[in-house]
């Protein structure tokens, strides 16, 4: 017998003595004491740390100064930092250190391009051999981590640090901290998700970044470091939310109010009455609180058509702001409003430089926003963008007025046609819409019209069959960095729709037969990440299915749905296209429909099929119940409501769309 197999009745066992609520109880309890043996910071301290240990390098003193040798450590953080095994001594060079996260790393552009190279260049151009830069940056860097290299960093014995930081910050997890979790467990219960994201930012988030900050203050008080803020910014215009992600859980009249207000509001923005809608999208935010991406994305649409530029700022950073503390999975990396005002008041309080972004990458046409072309994907810059943030850093370590010294050449244009493929598929994997991932790939043209033969080698193997590592194709494309991976990815391959789409507009070619049936279900669009379901949960009121055809043709749609919360004798309204093809009826119990698709409403390309559910009418206090026990487990609520359920979703073609 397999030794697994010997320990499953003790699984068994253990799994009905904690199935009871005071079992549940039980594995709280013990998984806060695990909590309560962390450090202070709660980060584990590496076994067998070392006191001239900086990052995974231990200092060296020489006569010279301190130089760095990478360690061998044990785990695999290496592969989120710079590839360096040896920094020399400064031998008398000032020592310019870049930490962070990310985007100090370069993103996806590392290591052919970093910030850190970027700003070496400068520096050596506007005084040779005076400056030494030195990366210390790790991708994925927390709060915590970070405060941790704040405090080996005198052993590294820098003249200036440079601060590329702040993305990371709201995604602490909410066991950091003893305390945080029955504190969220209490705003949970009383107050429901919107109190439960408050506490989190104002208990977890702002007190670790200040905790940072104060080690950075320290580094200065100690040996008169210079620090320089970079204050990030975000992708505000050129990353879309997922549009699967709409509003959290609220009590049932305030949930179908605020279905009811963002209708007014999107009825009221395709008619230009810009006043009403401001008017719903403010009521819709009371009611949710802050905590929906939605009111932020009409207020910007408003702001934009006036040409109000702060006005669209307003809106979409309330946006980017609002996914921060509901623990959602897929929520990216970003610099929340509250972290933005600590940087910059954390410099002007000490008269340290500060480098923002939010003017450094503003955009021409509209200057209150970012501009999108500088950005890879939500955060991470391009070449072009990294040059930027390092020229204006230049300007701050050298003393210099800002606007001095000018930007670099960034990458050869051949090589930044391919960052912008691999750009074009990682905005395609995180969901974003067809434009988004459509101007990487007309950048990458622009940069290198060679690259075509390239697109056409992506859209074959994201067109075949699987397995899609079988493609010949697929070898031609295993080099350019992000994208061969996510080509490869058998979880995730409903997200590469937008990928498919802007392809086919960019090439002109429309998509190859594909066979008579597609499973809609095949792989489930995101936010569904739970382990072990069987069905699918639609938690947005209209979920949208994507299908491609190589031509129109006729077919039908079979459903086997429930709605487990729908109100009695509601429906769901289903389209293709926009064209409506029936309802159907609400049903808590697994039930099945079938709809005539119509060669009329069907197009060449991608169609879409939707299904609009009727607002659930939920019990709140069961549901923030549920979601506080998680909490009291250190485990993160599913804050969402569920509008509908689908087991089966298939579309049989009444011939092939060859």
């Amino acid at each position: 017998m397999a030794p697994r197999e010997t320990l499953r009745p003790h699984a068994d066992r253990l799994a009905r003595l904690l199935a009871s609520a005071r079992g549940a109880e039980i594995l709280a309890e013990l998984q806060a004491l695990s909590v309560r043996l962390r450090d202070r910071d709660g980060v584990s301290a590496p076994a067998l740390a070392h006191d001239l240990d900086v990052g995974i390098w231990r200092a060296e003193r020489t006569a010279s100064g301190v130089a760095l040798r990478r360690t061998d450590p044990a785990d695999d953080r290496e592969c989120h930092w710079a590839n360096v095994d040896y920094v020399p001594p400064p031998a008398g060079a000032h020592r310019v250190v870049v930490i962070g996260e990310s985007v100090a790393r370069g993103g996806s552009y590392e290591p052919l391009f970093t910030p850190t190279s970027a700003l070496a260049g400068r520096l050596e151009r506007a005084a040779p051999g005076k400056y030494q830069c030195v990366d210390l940056a790790e991708a994925g860097a927390t709060v915590e981590v970070l405060t941790r290299l704040a405090r080996q960093l005198p052993v590294a014995e820098p003249d200036v640090v440079v601060v590329i930081a702040g993305n990371n910050w709201a995604l602490t997890d909410v066991t950091v901290d003893d305390g945080l979790s029955g504190a969220m467990v209490r705003s949970l219960r009383d107050g429901g998700y919107a109190a439960m994201r408050r506490t989190f930012i104002d208990l977890a988030v702002l007190p670790r970044a200040r905790r940072f900050l104060n080690s950075m203050l320290a580094l200065h008080a100690g040996r008169g470091t210079r620090i320089v803020v970079v204050v990030p910014e975000f992708n505000l215009q050129g990353w879309a939310p997922p549009v699967e992600v709409e509003v959290p859980v609220l009590a049932p009249g305030e949930l179908a109010r605020w279905y009811e207000l963002r209708e007014q509001a999107e009825r009221a923005c395709a008619a230009a009455r810009w006043e009403q809608v401001r008017g719903a999208v403010g009521e819709m935010s009371a009611l949710d609180g802050g905590t929906s991406p939605v009111p932020g994305q009409l207020l910007a649409r408003a702001g934009l058509a006036l040409g109000h530029g702060a006005a669209a700022r307003a809106g979409l950073e309330a946006s980017r702001d609002a996914l921060a503390g509901l623990g959602l999975p897929w929520c990216t990396p970003r610099i929340l409003g509250e972290v933005t005002d600590l940087l910059t008041g954390f410099a002007a309080e000490h008269g340290f430089p500060c480098v923002d972004l939010r003017a450094i990458l503003a955009s021409p046409d509209i200057p209150g926003l970012p501009d999108q072309r500088l950005f890879q994907d939500y955060c991470h810059l391009t070449d072009v963008g990294m040059e930027l943030m390092m020229s204006a850093v230049a300007d701050a370590v050298l003393d210099l007025p800002e606007g001095t010294t000018p930007a670099g050449p960034g990458i050869a244009p051949e090589l930044r046609s391919f960052m912008h493929l691999a750009g074009a598929a990682q905005n395609a994997f995180f969901g974003q819409p067809v434009e988004a991932v459509d101007r990487h790939l007309r950048a990458a043209i622009d940069a290198d019209p060679t690259v075509t033969a390239f697109l056409a080698a992506v859209l074959e193997v994201v067109e075949g069959a699987d397995p899609r590592w079988t493609h010949p194709a697929i070898e031609s494309l295993a080099g350019i960095q992000r994208v061969a991976p996510i080509l490869l990815s058998h979880d995730v391959p409903h997200t590469l729709w937008a990928l498919r789409a802007a392809l086919w507009d960019v090439l002109g070619t429309a998509p190859s037969p594909r066979g008579t049936e597609i499973d809609l279900l095949l792989s489930r669009p995101w936010p569904n990440d739970s382990a072990g379901r069987a069905y699918y949960q639609s938690k947005s009121q209209r979920q949208p299915f994507g299908f491609a055809l190589h031509q129109p043709v006729a077919g039908t749609l079979g459903l086997t749905y429930r709605m487990p919360d729908a109100p009695a004798g509601s429906a769901a309204e289903v389209s293709l296209n926009e064209e409506p093809l029936g309802t159907l009826a609400a049903s808590a119990g697994w039930a099945q429909a079938r709809f005539e698709l119509p060669a009329r409403a069907a197009r060449t390309g991608m169609n879409w099929l939707c299904i609009r559910w009727p607002v659930p009418v939920i019990d709140t206090g069961q549901r923030y119940a549920a979601g506080a026990a998680m909490l009291d487990r250190c485990v993160w609520p599913d804050a969402l409501p569920v509008f509908g359920e689908l087991f089966d979703a298939r579309v049989t073609l009444t011939r092939s769309a060859a």
